[in-house]
């Protein structure tokens, strides 16, 4: 029977009480491994009787791709996610201290990776000519990509504007239709 170490014991082989003790003054591990060393030809026949075979090995990794499995997968993440708020909190908060260059590279990705998504990539390389910085102010803050004509389907390189967002605010105060070209045109010069 496996019992812990009584106060003042250790294992005679390497000390610790941190691990239960086996028999004979020794821990799980160190009795294990002199076992082992003693009945080597037991210790194969266990070895092979716990190692994956070829045929095993092929079907879980079939098994690892299964629907099936990637939900049971999903709901013990989600349910060892919810039930450890705090400590997934913390390992977030430790990673992005850690990582802050990391971070910086992800948030300029998914950025870059919105706009050609959203608007294609052309819009991408006028971004990226101007800075991430407005046309009309300069800013930075909150920029965007203006449709000079304001028809949204058309995504060509002539057609976008880059605008914070207090500009295009402004500009997209209400226009008369007909009167919208122009008015980019003087309001942009101005």
């Amino acid at each position: 029977m496996v019992r812990p170490f009584r106060d003042g014991e250790s294992c005679i082989e390497c000390g610790t009480n941190e691990k239960k003790h086996h028999a004979h003054g020794l821990c799980v591990n160190c009795y294990a491994k002199i076992w082992r060393n003693n009945n080597p030809d037991k210790a194969k026949i266990i070895d092979k009787k716990h190692n994956q075979t070829e045929k095993k090995k092929k079907w879980l990794e079939e098994y690892y791709k299964t629907e099936k499995y990637k939900k049971m997968m999903k709901e013990s993440s989600t349910k060892y996610r919810k039930n450890n708020k705090e400590l997934m909190l913390e390992r977030t908060h430790v990673w992005r201290q850690n990582n802050p260059d990391i971070l910086e590279d992800y948030k300029s990705v998914a950025k870059d990776l919105k706009i050609i998504r959203k608007y294609g990539e052309d819009a991408l390389r006028l971004m990226m000519e101007n800075h991430y910085k407005c046309q009309k102010c300069g800013s930075g803050k909150r920029v965007a990509v203006h449709h000079i004509d304001w028809d949204d389907k058309n995504n060509t390189y002539e057609n976008f504007a880059i605008l914070c967002g207090s500009c295009h605010s402004k500009l997209h105060s209400w226009q008369p239709p007909e009167l919208r070209h122009k008015i980019f045109e003087e309001w942009m010069n101005v």
